[in-house]
């Protein structure tokens, strides 16, 4: 039951991302946002020093099939950023998952 029920959650409008050619871009665009947001908060409730820069890019293609998001952290000498990667084979997309909004 719990899987038919977010398989069902993920086709509601406000949860689904519309069916576009940039709508990859767009989910690359949301994170990317989220991330920024993130770090904004992090800083000022936890007093931290500047963190590294993020980007946040695609797996390649060839690796989507298999592939699970994930981190490479930047070098210590912040000479490079960190790197969100996220698969995003598809062919449909929704935002369950992608972030806990906070309160």
């Amino acid at each position: 039951m719990p899987a038919e029920r977010y398989r069902l959650l993920g086709q509601r409008p406000e949860v689904a991302y519309p069916d576009t050619p940039d709508v990859r871009d767009r989910i690359l665009a949301d994170y990317a946002e989220y991330i920024r947001l993130s770090e904004a908060r992090m800083h000022s409730v936890f007093r931290l020093p500047e963190s590294h820069p993020v980007e946040v890019r695609r797996v390649p293609a060839y690796r989507e099939a298999a592939a699970a998001a994930s981190y490479s952290a930047p070098p210590a000498d912040g000479s490079l950023p960190g790197i969100f990667y996220v698969p995003l084979r598809g062919p449909t997309f929704n935002r369950l998952g992608m972030r806990t909004p906070v309160t």
